[in-house]
């Protein structure tokens, strides 16, 4: 298994997140597992997103571009928009590095059956908010940010799963995603299973 709780510094974490996860993927070493601190380069995840994110948004909510102004959704919104802007040329170009990014990651998990990453990089955050106010103190600009955890990934179409891996010292839930390699649904869910089995969670609840 390799473990990361940054993807070699693409994703900002809070350091009391990245604890939690790391404790989380080391409980695998209870049941034999080895664990190495490891991560893809996904360092053209950033370039990518705008353009797909766009194109897609525009393709599955086409029936919302003549009215988007009326979107109360903002991050839905701001693509909309988007979506009028980007060219094909650009789409094109994200597809062919999306591409070799995941030939890159069957070249990974060539070495590895699974990667642990933190599902997002802060703690559960207020019901009202579409994403935290700051990751390490400083501020999110780009709410892309907050959920690059989990974005970075789906985009290379790997099943993936988050599983609970602790609390932090208020008591609020923190997440651990496991990835596996394409068609490898039923090895993620069974990690999952063995990691709640090792570190039961259920019993447990977030304050009110």
């Amino acid at each position: 298994m390799a473990w990361t709780p940054d993807l070699k510094g693409l994703c900002r974490i809070e350091p009391e997140v990245a604890r939690i996860c790391q404790e989380a993927a080391r409980k695998f070493e209870e049941i034999g597992c080895r664990v190495e601190e490891d991560s893809p380069d996904l360092g053209l995840v950033r370039a990518i997103i705008p353009p797909l994110r766009a194109f897609w948004t525009a393709a599955a909510r086409a029936q919302l571009l003549e009215i988007e102004d009326e979107v109360d959704n903002s991050f839905l919104k701001d693509y909309l928009h988007k979506a009028h802007r980007v060219t094909a040329m650009e789409v094109a170009l994200a597809e062919r590095a999306r591409t070799r990014l995941w030939l890159s990651m069957g070249d990974f998990f060539q070495r590895y059956d699974f990667l642990l990453t933190p599902t997002t990089s802060t703690p559960a955050f207020a019901a009202d908010r579409l994403f935290p106010a700051q990751i390490d103190g400083r501020p999110v600009e780009d709410r892309i940010d907050s959920y690059l955890h989990t974005y970075a990934l789906s985009f290379m179409g790997l099943p993936a799963i988050s599983v609970p891996a602790g609390w932090t010292q208020a008591g609020l839930p923190v997440g651990l995603q496991i990835i596996g390699r394409k068609w490898a649904e039923g090895m993620v869910i069974r990690a999952a299973a063995n990691l709640e089995r090792i570190a039961p969670w259920a019993h447990r609840r977030p304050p009110e």
